[in-house]
């Protein structure tokens, strides 16, 4: 069995499945959901229900067995074997680095995972079964029946503009900031030099400033955002044939869920501006950074 900690946004809980879905899936092992902590987490909800997943919800006795070890972390004793004990060998693995970690494909036992895993390393090959399963368990609304139309009949491409807690959050700000509309019009410039007739659709948790603030020299639709409907917001986006993302893994799951060999995936380059993290394997190599 295979236990994963999900907490974060959806684009989190997306990265903290795959991750345990390629390790279930290799060693022919349940997959279980610890989702517990959603119940003191108010800044956002438990979304992979929405979702033709393979796992179900761990019990509170099955976590309660698999995470004492980490109680024991608080030891000194036991930090010290910790630290040498190999990762295969654990049943409670915390990441370690924010950087793709291969010992944890090699792992073959019972284990409960906490991390965040922003790598597609973690789980490439079994890219068709995670686009299989990140599909809805349920048809999309009008609205977005309607857009999703639209999307397929044209050279589209998805705009995400992420705003929210990268903007009231002074901490969150510090950390990811908020991509500029330098940024913004220099991806849109590469997408026109490339694409003819190309028409935008543009993805934020703040319409109305985009509305207010987006001035591009080209067609472009604003995708009204509904937020307790977000994953049909992804969903569209990864519809689109090319994507100018945001430092944001909404929109990188966005990207990546497109399985089209030739789509363009514009990406910022500095993806936590404010912190020194080691992003060396968080964007696919074919994607293009400005």
């Amino acid at each position: 069995m295979i236990i994963t900690h999900l907490i974060g946004g959806l684009g989190n809980q997306l990265f903290q499945y795959a991750m345990a879905r390629r390790i279930a899936y290799k060693n022919n092992v349940s997959l279980k959901l610890d989702i517990s902590d959603f119940a003191s987490y108010k800044l956002r909800e438990y979304r992979l229900d929405k979702f033709n997943i393979v796992a179900e919800i761990a019990t509170a006795e099955e976590i309660r067995r698999f995470k004492k070890t980490r109680y024991k972390i608080l030891s000194k004793m036991f930090s010290a074997y910790n630290s040498i004990q190999p990762v295969t060998s654990r049943s409670y693995i915390r990441e370690r680095f924010f950087y793709y970690d291969p010992e944890m494909r090699n792992i073959v036992n019972d284990v409960y995972l906490e991390g965040h895993w922003p790598s597609e390393k973690y789980f490439f090959d079994i890219k068709e079964i995670l686009r299989q399963e990140f599909t809805l368990r349920y048809e999309m609304t009008d609205y977005h029946q309607e857009l999703k139309k639209q999307i397929k009949n044209t050279e589209s491409v998805s705009i995400h503009v992420r705003r929210g807690d990268y903007v009231s959050n002074p901490v969150v700000n510090q950390v990811h900031g908020t991509c500029s509309m330098n940024y913004y019009l220099e991806a849109i410039t590469l997408i026109t030099e490339k694409i003819a007739n190309p028409h935008f659709y543009i993805f934020s948790d703040d319409p109305d400033w985009v509305k207010e603030n987006f001035i591009i020299p080209c067609t472009f639709t604003i995708v009204r955002n509904e937020e307790q409907r977000d994953y049909e917001d992804l969903l569209l986006m990864s519809m689109c044939k090319n994507h100018i993302i945001a430092n944001s893994s909404f929109s990188w799951w966005g990207a990546w869920l497109n399985p089209r060999e030739d789509k363009r995936v514009i990406s910022p380059a500095k993806w936590y501006p404010g912190a020194d993290y080691d992003t060396r394997d968080l964007l696919p190599d074919s994607w293009i950074t400005i």
